[in-house]
């Protein structure tokens, strides 16, 4: 559903929000026996969903005679992708190789989705030249590409982007120079606790879901506040936050008030009362975490917490 409200095919309506809208596109269509439930969310409604093989050809079909999608595969071991200069969304089944010596050349792409064969997960690669090619993406998903860890600072080019995916990267406040503020998800970051953690969550105010893995650097070792300050993504629904690269854990967490699903794995439990000031929570999973001989949740007074699961 996020795809296609990044792709704008979601209208925005005065009485509901684009997901609520986008839901009732999910359950017209499972109604009409055109989707199938996968898996359903915890709080009701639809997590993952699939649909018919022969369903799935034809949509392919009329996608490509529309001139809305092109989908692309090198099963034959073909490096090179030539597509129509006017291509809009691009679909990539390739090795990674073939894909950083593609050379694409579709200056008005707007979504490009890429899966890339599992053996070639560990292997790095440089794809910064898309982001100064293709600079009216909305949608880019990189799949499992390996960037080298490294954030390609050329992505604050995409300045219309609103989906990010990519395997695990760590970001740096001299990598992500400008502001992304159309961005509404990214998975997935690595981000140093301390200072630098706060100046770069700030480039992306609109962010409404985010998953990312913290860890410590000697900033965050030293006099450093030790408060990990989220509440000004005041936009931010969903959250997961994974702190197994986490050694010391005392840490103070002030998250964001309009967070409706939230994931932490390996949280410190000294500070899970600091989940019981969400009053919009209606998800909360705690995976990996350990209640140390301390087997009370001690909630603060005035606290509540409305979680579902």
């Amino acid at each position: 559903m996020r795809l296609w409200i990044a792709e704008g095919f979601v209208q925005k309506t005065e009485v509901k929000s684009l997901e609520d809208t986008a839901e009732d596109y999910i359950m017209d269509l499972i109604v009409r026996s055109l989707v199938m439930v996968d898996k359903p969310k915890s709080t009701g409604g639809v997590k993952t969903c699939r649909i018919h093989d022969l369903l799935h050809e034809f949509c392919l079909r009329k996608a490509t005679e529309e001139n809305l999608l092109k989908l692309r595969r090198d099963d034959a071991g073909l490096p090179k992708f030539d597509e129509p200069s006017n291509t809009r969304r691009l679909f990539i089944y390739s090795k990674a190789r073939h894909f950083q010596k593609s050379r694409l050349f579709c200056p008005l792409l707007s979504s490009l989705v890429v899966s890339i064969q599992s053996e070639e997960y560990g292997t790095p690669y440089n794809v910064s030249s898309i982001f100064c090619v293709f600079k009216l993406l909305r949608v880019l998903d990189l799949g499992k590409i390996n960037l080298g860890f490294v954030f390609p600072g050329e992505i604050t080019l995409l300045v219309q982007l609103r989906y990010l995916a990519f395997a695990d990267i760590e970001v740096s406040p001299c990598k992500c120079s400008s502001d992304l503020c159309n961005l509404d998800t990214i998975s997935a970051l690595e981000l140093d606790l301390g200072q630098s953690m706060d100046k770069i969550m700030k480039k992306f105010p609109h962010i409404r879901k985010l998953k990312c893995s913290l860890h410590e650097t000697e900033e965050a070792c030293g006099d450093w506040s030790k408060i990990v300050a989220m509440d000004f993504l005041r936009r931010l629904e969903s959250l997961k936050l994974s702190f197994y690269r986490v050694k010391d854990k005392d840490y103070g967490f002030s998250f964001p008030m309009n967070l409706k699903k939230l994931t932490l794995e390996a949280f410190p439990w000294s500070m899970i009362s600091s989940i019981g000031s969400l009053p919009n929570l209606e998800v909360l999973k705690l995976l990996g975490t350990k209640a140390g001989g301390e087997e009370i949740w001690n909630m603060e007074e005035g606290n509540s917490l409305n979680s579902n699961s």
